[in-house]
């Protein structure tokens, strides 16, 4: 929520995460508190939770209550915290366009409630709800993971609700918590973002109002649909040069490298039928003599029938794609694009620091 949706609740530079609302409410508590927030911060960041949110949420509430965090407090630290310039507008102009919205954070469900009334957000999940006792002292809380993979898997749940792929959805983050999600939907912009999320974002946009954001997805949709089309074009004419005397099922496969070039290839058969390559496999290697390491889209064709990559297309696709590769292909009669992660479940692929899964 907060640099995207909310200003930041603080812009102090001495945190080892992102400034928010819970480093804002520990030094609301004095310097102790600050000291142990930070601590957390550092154990966090040194891998001592295992990437387990609930247990860093865990800790950081047990400095809440002992250092005795009351309800006014939390309520107006949290309603002091504005929202970014440019958010009812971005809003009320995407539920104009029929957008369904979705608010996921690792923060606190009142800062969550607030954003979903005020700017008619459709769904919402959020870290933490606190309740309190009758003194206004915290009594209880709940916790959801709602950060990190957390994220990715309350997207997956709403697509499937509205039965939309991955790649048909959109996410605008800041922060390196942000990575996972960014990298499994097909658009994922990167608003004032950290490094780590510029570098893999479909789009990066420095600016202080989110109104930026409509203008940089026309663009990219112009730029994109277009692009799919000459991949689709590409595929189409590359299945013509087919060898495929066997089981006359002409493919041919078009992938959009990192670079920005294309690279086609056809399937090609042989005597000996376990030696028949794909399309989409003779186009990866085509890329890959080129020169290219990574690939950003593939698109598929058989003018015989309605066709998608293979298993082993797939794990080969996912091996050079950093697991948002979008996949074009026809089916039932309709032009689809899903990315591997959703074609090819717990994707992985080895790397120098081990086996890095989507």
């Amino acid at each position: 929520m907060e640099g995207t949706l909310y200003k930041k609740a603080i812009k102090s530079k001495n945190t080892i995460v992102a400034p928010s609302a819970w480093v804002a409410i520990a030094n609301a508590l004095g310097e102790t508190a600050s000291k142990m927030e930070l601590e957390t911060q550092q154990k966090w960041a040194s891998g001592g939770y295992n990437q387990n949110y609930l247990e860093w949420m865990g800790d950081t509430i047990e400095i809440h209550k002992r250092f005795k965090l009351n309800q006014a407090t939390f309520c107006q630290i949290i309603d002091d915290i504005d929202f970014t310039d440019g958010a009812h507008v971005l809003l009320e102009n995407l539920k104009k366009n029929g957008i369904i919205t979705s608010l996921v954070s690792g923060g606190f469900k009142y800062q969550a409630d607030k954003a979903q009334r005020l700017l008619g957000i459709d769904h919402a999940l959020s870290g933490c709800e606190y309740f309190w006792n009758e003194e206004g002292y915290l009594e209880h809380y709940n916790l959801l993971p709602a950060d990190y993979e957390g994220k990715v898997d309350f997207m997956r749940s709403i697509a499937r609700e509205y039965g939309v792929s991955m790649e048909s959805c959109a996410f605008v983050g800041d922060g390196d918590n942000d990575c996972g999600l960014a990298k499994a939907v097909g658009l994922s912009i990167a608003f004032n973002g950290s490094q780590n999320l510029k570098n893999i974002a479909s789009i990066s946009i420095d600016n202080n109002s989110l109104s930026a954001i409509e203008n940089a997805i026309a663009v990219y949709n112009e730029k994109y649909n277009s692009i799919d089309e000459n991949l689709f074009v590409s595929a189409q004419n590359a299945a013509k040069n087919t060898y495929s005397p066997f089981s006359k099922f002409p493919v041919g496969a078009a992938i959009l490298a990192k670079s920005g070039k294309i690279y086609t290839g056809t399937n090609v058969e042989n005597s000996s039928y376990g030696l028949t390559n794909c399309a989409e496999r003779v186009a990866i290697q085509n890329a890959i003599s080129a020169g290219e390491r990574m690939i950003s889209r593939v698109a598929i064709y058989s003018p015989n029938n309605d066709v998608s990559p293979c298993g082993a297309c797939r794990q080969v696709i996912a091996e050079f794609s950093n697991c948002d590769a979008a996949i074009i292909y026809k089916w039932d009669g309709q032009i689809v694009k899903r990315n591997i992660a959703e074609l090819l479940p717990h994707t992985f692929r080895l790397t120098d620091k081990g086996v890095e899964k989507c």
